[in-house]
């Protein structure tokens, strides 16, 4: 049933990484139910209610939508007559729930991890263009390894994202001083299809990129560490202390609407709205 619920998934045209996060639940229902029949309803909301317990308020509305895509496909396979989650409500989530406010990454923090990279190893030089590179682009970590070489331009100096997050395309600038490191980096490498390689010229994997951070950080004493999408949550920081307006801070991260980019860095939003009311209205 799992091999099939598999494949009627990628005929939905689910992309990769929804794909396992939908198979993941489905995983953990299963063993969850241990030995009851899991194509009750008693059986699902047992385990939401179990899951409301010990998980945030946004992961659990991303495991009711997971079931109910399998409820769904029991039913259209005729294993079920009736869907065994109609009638749970679905969790309600307010932006509250979504909001995010990492830790900022200052310029002194990068200056600090830039330069625990050594310019001698081609490591050293990937990473040191990595982390130029995240902290100009809001490229998260899956779209940052799948760039390749094609997807790269100097003149003008942009990253073309051509599927992003919900299949979305967008292109992002970098500075001049990324741009060098990442040809620095070229010019030391083996030849790669790929924008930032691994020694065999294969793209790097995302926990890749998360543990080289973590090192990094280490060695240049940060604590808590980095990770990459931090920085994107920097970017819209960023911005917004730049003036911008979230209409085009949307459009720079690849954002299908710009109540997601709301619900990045809101303590800065509202820091900053607060000093613009002191300012303009005498507050």
């Amino acid at each position: 049933m799992v091999d099939g619920f598999r494949m009627w998934l990628q005929v939905r045209g689910l992309r990769p990484t929804s794909l396992k996060a939908v198979l993941v639940t489905l995983s953990q229902y299963l063993a969850f139910c241990a030995g009851d029949d899991p194509l009750v309803r008693q059986s699902i909301s047992h385990y939401l209610s179990n899951s409301a317990e010990t998980v945030k308020r946004v992961t659990l509305r991303n495991r009711y939508d997971h079931l109910r895509l399998f409820c769904e496909y029991v039913v259209g396979e005729g294993i079920v007559q009736d869907s065994p989650i109609a009638g749970l409500p679905r969790p309600r989530v307010t932006m509250w729930d979504t909001e995010r406010n990492p830790p900022s990454v200052t310029e002194e923090m990068l200056g600090r991890l830039v330069n625990v990279c050594p310019t001698w190893t081609t490591t050293g030089l990937r990473n040191r263009a990595v982390l130029l590179t995240l902290w100009d682009a809001p490229l998260r970590a899956n779209e940052m390894c799948r760039l390749e070489m094609g997807d790269l331009t100097f003149d003008p100096r942009e990253l073309k994202i051509r599927d992003g997050k919900g299949g979305v395309r967008y292109d992002v600038r970098f500075s001049a001083r990324t741009g060098l490191a990442i040809q620095r980096y070229h010019r030391e490498r083996d030849a790669s299809a790929y924008v930032f390689a691994r020694a065999d010229g294969e793209p790097m994997k995302v926990h890749a990129l998360e543990a080289s951070l973590r090192r990094l950080s280490i060695r240049a004493e940060i604590e808590p560490a980095v990770y990459p999408h931090q920085f994107r949550h920097n970017f819209r920081r960023r911005c917004r202390e730049a003036g911008m307006d979230d209409v085009d801070i949307s459009a720079l991260m690849g954002h299908t609407s710009v109540v997601t980019t709301r619900t990045y860095a809101r303590e800065a939003a509202r820091r900053i709205a607060k000093e613009r009311a002191e300012e303009r209205l005498g507050l």
